[in-house]
């Protein structure tokens, strides 16, 4: 957009300096000048903005736990990490609400991504021994996307 207009303004102020030449020679030298000088002014202009728009950073200022002054750091925006449940972990086990979806252990110690909440850590006493499993709903409180 800026080269367009630079060369809009450009072709008009030598369509100006064409006309003017032709009724007062002597007068067209001065308007030319006038005309390069505006040119340098806004090109200047034009390059300072430019330079402004690469350095403008967001800055926010922190103190450190030693009580020096403040530090600066460049602010990026938050990413959320999720922990996610692996799909293939899904068991349907009965429990004492009924038949419920949750996260198997053994298959959720091998394959999840991150540190599993021993609080989320189920029990089920079924006939053939205990069955471990992580619950959907504490695991989703502790981050997880289950």
């Amino acid at each position: 957009m800026k080269r367009t207009f630079l060369a809009s303004i450009l072709s008009v102020s030598l369509a100006a300096t064409s006309l003017t030449a032709t009724t007062a020679p002597a007068q067209a030298d001065e308007d030319v000048l006038k005309v390069i000088a505006g040119l340098v002014v806004l090109g200047a202009i034009a390059n300072q903005v430019k330079q402004n728009k690469q350095s403008r950073q967001t800055v926010t200022r922190t103190y450190d736990s030693f009580g020096n002054g403040p530090r600066k750091h460049q602010h990026r925006s938050p990413v959320r990490q999720y922990k996610v449940a692996p799909q293939r972990c899904i068991r349907e086990t009965w429990t004492h609400r009924g038949q419920r979806e949750v996260y198997g252990a053994r298959c959720m110690q091998r394959h999840a991504n991150a540190q599993l909440p021993q609080k989320c850590l189920r029990q089920n006493k079924t006939n053939s021994g205990p069955r471990y499993f992580y619950a959907k709903r504490c695991l989703r409180n502790q981050g997880w996307r289950a």
